[in-house]
């Protein structure tokens, strides 16, 4: 339940791509998250955990993704209102559906709460055989990807019912979001780096 319903940048740029382009990108967008999460679980899987429970690595990583997020969030911010040309444009030349695909992927592992809460599930289980556990992550993996293909659906049903204009302010909104949740990350770096404070490895915001 906390992985499906915490509100962290994937969450907040799925809405976007919903709104904004449809179910269809969106889905491929939660896919995206899908297949980044299955790469995290095998790195984890395959020994890679302590490298991930680094104090250092954490560090660097919190201050990495506050700094890119923050980017992605000025650029909404900036974003100039398109014409109506503009819009006609984009219509002929939609974006392929492999680019929402590599934006979920890079836009969820570049939340480093993403591999504290993995780490900290692969921590926490112990079924009694391989089969048990493929199992319990496979189902697990299942229930993610169906929350976020319904967020998106309904994402879009918002998006029918938003103008032009108030989908541009919607992105100013997530612009705000994005550069919030960045400088979150940063203060956490900052905590970390500066005051001593561990990073939480109890933070579920993915």
């Amino acid at each position: 339940m906390v992985l499906m319903f915490s509100a962290g940048p994937s969450f907040f740029y799925l809405v976007k791509v919903g709104i904004e382009q449809g179910f269809r990108k969106a889905a491929s967008f939660a896919v995206g998250i899908f297949f980044s999460d299955i790469l995290l679980l095998g790195l984890i899987y395959l020994g890679l955990k302590p490298f991930f429970e680094n104090e250092t690595f954490r560090q660097i990583f919190s201050l990495v993704s506050g700094v890119v997020i923050s980017v992605f969030g000025i650029t909404m911010l900036i974003k100039k209102k398109p014409t109506e040309n503009a819009i006609k444009d984009d219509l002929k030349g939609e974006d392929p559906f492999y680019k929402y695909l590599l934006k979920g992927a890079a836009i969820n592992l570049l939340n480093p709460f993403t591999v504290i809460v993995w780490v900290t599930v692969l921590g926490s289980v112990s079924p009694g055989t391989k089969t048990e556990f493929s199992q319990f992550i496979g189902g697990l993996l299942g229930i993610i990807l169906l929350s976020d293909a319904v967020k998106a659906y309904l994402a879009k049903l918002i998006g029918k019912l938003l103008t032009q204009k108030a989908v541009f302010r919607l992105n100013k909104v997530m612009g705000v979001a994005f550069i919030a949740i960045g400088v979150y990350f940063m203060y956490v770096f900052y905590q970390s780096y500066f005051g001593g404070h561990q990073i939480d490895m109890e933070v579920p915001s993915i």
